[in-house]
């Protein structure tokens, strides 16, 4: 485009020549747009186009159709230099996205386009969804498969195990009972407690509170925890649980209690407390007070009954986790600290001297929390990313009395063992349970979708009705997944823990089974809130959505450029396809049709062809039959004799003058008494050598291809990527012209020594000789000779050639040799018949 409209005049038609500022603002038409790659049937997903970033190399993705989009349609265009986006001329200012001056008659105002939904949403393409539904179905009988599978095979738990896990559950229940009679229990409260260990790293857990409906003047949060190692633990109002930034908090930092002062986020000493003395566990206590922007802090040591904190101010800076998700509390324990954890509640507002009534309560008992195991996932708890491994925060029924633990142990090895035994078959029940309510969902979310984009409309009650059940199956769905992920990492952890101590990988599968189950726990909560929640219309996209509107501005500009006042359009147009069939253009200048440019050889014909192209609605399937179909077109390329091989008549049906006279009177052929030959291009050299030894791959479509591969690999040519760069070509692109991205208006020509070289000495031309060679077992030489002539230059060969030809091949009374069959090939793939298009 920046060549066409720079140019200074068209033929015929004075178009003024457009101003640097426009040629900017038509560039705005395009800019910015963005880049989305699509999954098409047959292929994986690609996933999300990766933007282009300078500072990091970015990794191509072959796989889907790649799309343009208006992202930001508001955004300005800069001018810059280099061909650097980076280097903005500020100086010069932006230009917002408009109209051009030479725009300004465009037919067509620029408005925004609406869309169709297969264009927002390439999901909901026709064959997308079939394969869709195809791929869910499969999941289906493969779960099925593998479920009937599981239930055939032995099921129960061997006695052996249940006996073990009953006496070791047995003495750890007893050893628990005397621990609490003996005031040494191995939990806080309750059977367990959280067990915080930063010995190395550090830990912080946090919670958005999601099920509180209101914060109301008199809320109180409480909690108990024993220090085991005294260095910093602390309780936070998050006030942004994503970026870390605390509202209001309470540490204990070696002997030192700690907050911020009221209002402010100045820290001050609350109170302080003896670890040496025996002072390490204690009960925290926060009553917010909304109105005044702030909470009263005591801090009882339950060691000894003393009460180290009354009541004192500290800040709340506007917490308030209602509604807010960014909002929450946290726990964290710092390097070298070792802090048990229990019994968090948020109680409401005591009225009338009445009991408050508990809001929230994180008790972490059985069955909900299991001995061992880490909390997040469960009621909300998630891990923050400014934790540090390999602190943790797990459940434990020992923490608070060493003494249990190996007992505990012994049970949960039991335990597991049992498992290991009873996981696989419930595993492969629940992604039974899960692949048929996918299918199930898939198939409403379909009918709903179908109902919202059909035409005619159906009624708004029957869409709603749809729309609503899409949603419910759909929520049920995640559910079911969500279950079923937990199971199977649950699985994987049992069989990484029921492994040998002595597993050289134990610990690593440990780890990750650990991973994947703190990203599929809270999955599984998000899953069961929506669930339950209330009725929705809303429900999972069959792909990535999309703006639903385009900015008009292409359209308006393709309409402005096809325009029938606009004729410059079809007569590039038609210049281009005529070059392409008679291997030489109108005007020879196909980037130029300015007064810089060449003039037409024939004005009249590319006039009229280029109304023909306008008149048939810009068919070019049309122009194409309608010159194939032409007395020009079907000329032969040699003495100017037609397609049947008698003379051509001109319209007037007056005959045309004899190739020898053309010859003296029009050597270059511009009036077009004969057509013209043209040199095959290198893909086409590439395919029919590939085409004539019976190896070229016909298959249509798949991703592109390295040119690195193009001798290697037998997949058409225009499956092989060229780029301007160096080794953007293959090797014998190199040698035959392959196509230039700086001479896109018009493949460049040549005929070099090394074209014969390659087509003789190649390791792809030896290895197809061989291949055409073998499949053309003909013994008698003048057949053979016959045969190859027609499979690779299309004609039969004359008397001279089939003499010469036998001659070669083999003395009177020989047969042909194996070496001779391929030489001779390799010379008629150097025939100029084989390398011209005639």
């Amino acid at each position: 485009l920046g060549l066409t409209f720079n140019c200074a005049h068209c033929h015929d038609h004075k178009y003024d020549p457009i101003s640097q500022d426009d040629y900017f603002r038509l560039r705005a038409f395009f800019e910015p747009i963005s880049i989305r790659q699509d999954r098409v049937p047959g292929e994986a997903d690609p996933g999300p186009f990766e933007e282009y970033n300078y500072s990091k190399l970015r990794k191509i993705q072959r796989l889907g159709a790649v799309r343009i989009f208006d992202k930001t349609p508001d955004a300005p265009t800069w001018f810059y230099t280099g061909g650097d986006e980076r280097n903005r001329v500020k100086e010069r200012g932006s230009i917002a996205p408009g109209v051009p001056a030479f725009l300004t008659t465009s037919p067509t105002p620029i408005a925004p386009i609406n869309l169709p939904p297969q264009a927002w949403n390439a999901g909901l393409r026709p064959k997308m969804l079939e394969l869709l539904l195809f791929e869910t179905r499969e999941a289906v009988v493969q779960a099925e498969s593998e479920f009937a599978a599981a239930k055939q095979a032995p099921s129960e738990v061997p006695q052996a195990l249940r006996d073990e896990f009953a006496r070791a559950d047995a003495e750890f229940n007893a050893a628990v009972r005397e621990a609490e009679q003996a005031g040494q229990p191995g939990a806080l409260v309750g059977r367990q407690s959280v067990l915080f260990d930063a010995t190395t790293g550090r830990r912080i857990i946090q919670n958005g509170l999601q099920q509180l409906k209101s914060l109301d003047d008199g809320t109180t949060f409480n909690f108990q925890w024993l220090i085991l190692n005294d260095a910093h633990v602390n309780f936070q109002f998050a006030k942004d649980v994503v970026k870390g930034l605390t509202a209001g908090y309470v540490a204990f930092e070696k002997g030192r209690i700690i907050s911020y002062q009221p209002g402010s986020f100045t820290e001050f000493e609350a109170g302080r407390y003896d670890f040496a003395a025996g002072q390490r566990r204690f009960q925290v206590t926060l009553v917010v007070e909304t109105k005044a922007d702030r909470c009263r802090l005591s801090v009882r040591s339950l060691t000894d009954d003393k009460l180290l904190v009354d009541a004192v101010p500290v800040a709340l800076n506007g917490w308030n986790p209602v509604g807010d998700a960014t909002k929450g509390i946290s726990f964290d324990a710092r390097t070298g600290s070792v802090v048990l954890l229990d019994e968090v509640t948020v109680s409401g507002p005591s009225v009338a001297n009445q009991p408050s009534a508990r809001l929230l309560t994180f008790d972490f008992e059985p069955p909900k929390y299991t001995d061992g195991r880490d909390i997040l996932g469960i009621d909300g708890w998630a891990n923050s990313t400014f934790g540090v491994g390999p602190a943790t925060s797990v459940v434990s029924s020992t923490a608070g009395n060493p003494s249990l633990r190996d007992l505990s142990e012994k049970a949960q090895a039991a335990r597991r063992a049992i498992d290991a035994e009873t996981h696989p078959l419930r595993t492969v029940e629940a992604k039974h349970i899960a692949a048929s309510a996918e299918l199930v969902s898939l198939e409403a979310r379909i009918a709903a979708e179908r109902a919202k984009h059909e035409l005619p409309p159906r009624e708004n009650s029957e869409v709603v009705a749809l729309t609503r059940t899409a949603s419910r199956l759909d929520r049920d769905a995640v559910l079911r997944r969500a279950e079923a992920n937990v199971l199977l990492h649950e699985r994987m952890l049992a069989r990484a823990e029921a492994k040998s101590m002595k597993d050289a990988n134990r610990l690593t599968e440990i780890a990750t089974a650990h991973k994947l189950l703190s990203a599929s726990r809270p999955a599984l909560e998000k899953a069961r809130t929506a669930a339950a929640g209330q009725t929705s219309e809303t429900y999972s996209a069959f792909g990535p959505i999309y703006p639903k509107t385009s900015t008009g501005r292409r359209k308006a500009l393709a309409e402005w450029m096809t325009d029938r006042n606009n004729p410059l359009t079809a007569r590039v147009a038609v210049n281009h396809l005529w070059s392409r069939h008679f291997h030489s253009p109108l005007v020879a200048s196909v980037t130029d049709f300015g007064r810089n440019g060449a003039k037409p050889t024939h004005p009249e014909l590319l006039d009229w062809l280029a109304v023909e192209l306008m008149d048939s609605g810009w068919s070019m399937k049309h122009l194409h039959r309608l010159i194939v179909t032409s007395a020009a077109y079907r000329r032969a390329s040699g003495d100017g004799r037609g397609a049947r091989g008698e003379q051509d008549t001109a319209a007037t049906n007056s005959p045309l003058p004899t190739a020898h006279t053309q010859l003296v009177t029009d050597p270059e052929n511009n009036l077009l008494w004969r057509m013209n030959a043209g040199r095959m291009e290198a893909e086409i050299v590439r395919d029919s050598l590939l085409y004539v030894a019976g190896k070229l791959d016909l298959k249509v479509g798949g991703q592109e291809l390295e040119n690195s591969e193009a001798l290697t690999t037998f997949r058409r040519s225009l499956y092989y990527s060229v780029f301007p760069e160096q080794g953007g070509k293959s090797a014998m692109g190199e040698l035959f012209d392959a196509p230039d991205a700086l001479e896109c208006y018009r493949r460049s020509r040549s005929i070099i020594p090394q074209q014969a070289l390659s087509l003789t000495n190649s390791d792809l031309v030896h290895q197809l000789s061989a291949e055409l060679a073998n499949s053309e077992r003909e013994p008698d030489a003048e057949r053979f000779v016959a045969a190859v002539f027609a499979r690779i230059l299309s004609r039969p060969p004359t008397t001279t050639e089939i003499e010469t030809c036998c001659a070669f091949l083999s003395k009177p009374g020989e047969s042909i040799t194996p070496r001779a069959r391929e030489s001779l090939i390799r010379a008629l793939f150097n025939h100029n018949d084989f390398l011209t298009i005639r």
